[in-house]
């Protein structure tokens, strides 16, 4: 069973957006704690965790959480964040908070007061321009132009990167993606 689950630890991380893998790589000091949300099967949280960093995985499906949970090195927390006012943790804990292929608006404020001071945000989601390639099609899901800068403008992040692109890793998508610091 052990070698089975390497196995799938070592294929999730094939699969790590660049995007996030370059940004983590940037921090090199250890055990910061590392939000990730919607993390499905994990591969950041893995990621991150390869790294030293001290991760929670939140995800709705209890069983993408599975393999993340059998690294004993992270923590798991089954959530809805969709649920108003399901957002279970305090201000100013957080290091690092990851999201990738997932939006929820009304998270926004949630995730930048979740930030330490000098804390990172790594967020890499669809963008409008997506629907020429498929799901998600729902405007609900899919990012405005420029509107990551523009929130993290809103709440006075220093941005270190963005980015809005076509991309190709791992199939055709629009996205836009954000690096940035609260202050």
């Amino acid at each position: 069973m052990k070698k089975k689950l390497n196995s799938i630890i070592k294929n999730q991380f094939d699969t790590v957006s660049p995007w996030i893998k370059n940004n983590l790589c940037r921090d090199q000091k250890r055990n910061k704690i590392l939000l990730d949300i919607a993390s499905g099967n994990g591969r950041h949280s893995l990621f991150a965790s390869s790294l030293g960093y001290q991760v929670i995985s939140a995800d709705l499906k209890l069983e993408k959480l599975y393999i993340v949970k059998n690294n004993n090195q992270n923590l798991t927390i089954n959530i809805d964040f969709e649920t108003k006012f399901n957002w279970p943790f305090k201000d100013n804990i957080f290091d690092v908070i990851i999201v990738t292929n997932y939006l929820h608006r009304a998270l926004f404020k949630n995730i930048f007061n979740g930030l330490k001071k000098n804390g990172i945000l790594i967020y890499e989601t669809f963008s409008i321009e997506n629907i020429q390639f498929g799901k998600p099609e729902n405007p609900d899901f899919l990012l405005k132009p420029q509107e990551l800068l523009q929130l993290a403008r809103k709440y006075h992040m220093k941005i270190i990167n963005y980015k809005e692109l076509i991309t190709n890793f791992p199939k055709n998508k629009a996205v836009q993606r954000i690096c940035t610091k609260k202050l």
